[in-house]
């Protein structure tokens, strides 16, 4: 993990993912395209071997750390995300963490908003929920470059966190 100026709070995503090697794919490729690409990412691999190569060719291959972890035919989800949040905070524990489930694209402001929301609390320890769009059926590769944002639609009735 690289180091930030001035001690400036990194910004760490977490994704867990045992196969659905196409959507992780897409994620890292929106993730890239950011205005503010995380300083780290950690994907934690449900008994997955393939997922360190599909890491290792990717666009954020040079900040990514993969961690295996056993399961069976329950994922073990929360152990997992436990893991990948266990592992970034040991290595820095002010870092900003986002979860992202591995079948979400991210718009191009989503890291520096979810900074900027932190930077203006700044009480302890916070917890954000952003608003979550679902893209139409992917029928055009081109969709998974997350720049599809305009085409997403929130489902009625979903809470819009201010």
């Amino acid at each position: 993990m690289s180091d930030r100026p001035n001690g400036a709070t990194r910004i760490v995503v977490v994704t867990v993912v045992r196969g659905r090697h196409d959507h992780l794919r897409a994620q890292h490729r929106s993730l890239a395209a950011g205005r503010r690409p995380p300083d780290h990412v950690v994907v934690v691999a449900m008994a997955d071997p393939e997922v360190a190569g599909i890491v290792a060719s990717g666009p954020l291959a040079d900040r990514t750390s993969v961690l295996p972890v056993e399961a069976g035919p329950r994922l073990p989800l929360a152990r997992a995300r436990n893991t990948g949040a266990g592992a970034a905070l040991s290595a820095d524990p002010t870092a900003l963490l986002i979860f992202l489930d591995v079948d979400c694209l991210v718009g191009p402001g989503l890291v520096e908003g979810y900074f900027d929301a932190w930077q203006r609390t700044r009480v302890g320890r916070n917890l954000f929920a952003g608003t979550v769009g679902y893209l139409p059926r992917l029928t055009d590769r081109r969709t998974t470059s997350g720049r599809s944002r305009a085409r997403h639609r929130t489902p009625p009735g979903r809470y819009r966190p201010p």
